[in-house]
């Protein structure tokens, strides 16, 4: 794991959302990529903004071998992600699935205006998950390390 810029405390939905991703990527790792022999999980914070971003070594299987029992975590993080404003992708990379999300700091004053979050929020293939969920707890700034 590697931390870029302040690690300080963060936005406490920042956090949550952030470590969310965190622990889904790495659960989805274990679970789809077994012969990954890494995972990688890299934090950057800017000025106003978290880059997150998880990769693994795992490979890729084509579409049609895809494991479709699973739940809807990353569909449930892509709405949490839009709620603040975010960007969240999810996609096989070059050497194994990549999952990376941009989330604004100050998430407060997109609230109060009451603006609906721009449909950015890019998962293809998980479209024809089943139901499942996302459950919260830790924290990325806190030291919480996984994705579920």
């Amino acid at each position: 794991m590697t931390v870029t810029g302040d690690a300080g405390a963060l936005p406490g939905e920042v956090d949550r959302v952030a470590f969310g991703i965190v622990r889904e990527a790495v659960t989805n790792a274990v679970r789809h990529a077994p012969q990954a022999a890494e995972v990688r999980v890299s934090l950057v914070r800017e000025p106003g903004l978290l880059r997150v971003r998880v990769t693994d070594d795992g490979g890729t299987r084509p579409a049609g071998e895809r494991d479709r029992a699973g739940g809807q975590g990353l569909r449930g993080l892509a709405e949490r992600v839009r709620a603040l404003h975010g960007d969240l992708d999810a996609a096989p990379g070059p050497d194994g699935f990549v999952v990376t999300a941009e989330l604004p700091l100050d998430t407060a004053d997109a609230r109060r205006t009451g603006e609906r979050a721009p449909d950015r929020a890019r998962v293809p293939g998980f479209g024809e998950r089943s139901a499942g969920g996302v459950a919260d707890g830790g924290g990325v700034a806190g030291g919480g390390a996984g994705h579920g």
